[in-house]
């Protein structure tokens, strides 16, 4: 009876780190976003052919796909599309908050294209990792 007992308790605990190890990864990688956005202009290469489109893009499809496995084992859904819509509410407001950000890092703007190729970052991931 106590083996029961202390192989519960392993697998709760088990659990607990499983949800912690998400959200200290999904705040590791929101932390590296704001730091690269908090670098100056003047640091990237210049905009050719918009591969810092590319670059936002790739960027927050993986933080997409940290934020799906964070809410996946944290939060329980009434359904998909319930889930989408936290989901891409919770990825946008950081991705407006990483570009309002930048207005004040020197020799950086706002950039609705950034915003965008964010946006489809976030969408990519939803499709492939989200189940939707």
């Amino acid at each position: 009876m106590s083996e029961v007992i202390i192989f519960n308790n392993v697998l709760r605990i088990i659990k607990k780190f499983y949800k912690i190890r998400w959200f200290l990864l999904l705040l590791v990688y929101a932390g590296m976003i704001f730091y690269l956005s908090s670098l100056r202009g003047d640091i990237f290469p210049s905009k050719v052919d918009n591969w810092d489109k590319l670059f936002h893009f790739f960027l927050y499809a993986g933080f997409g796909y940290v934020l799906i496995r964070f809410l996946k084992t944290c939060v329980v859904f009434e359904s998909k599309v319930h889930f989408g819509r936290i989901y891409l509410l919770i990825g946008c407001l950081y991705a407006l908050s990483d570009e309002v950000h930048q207005i004040f890092v020197p020799l950086r703007n706002f950039s609705f294209g950034d915003l965008f190729a964010d946006t489809l970052g976030l969408i990519s991931s939803l499709k492939i990792f989200g189940g939707i």
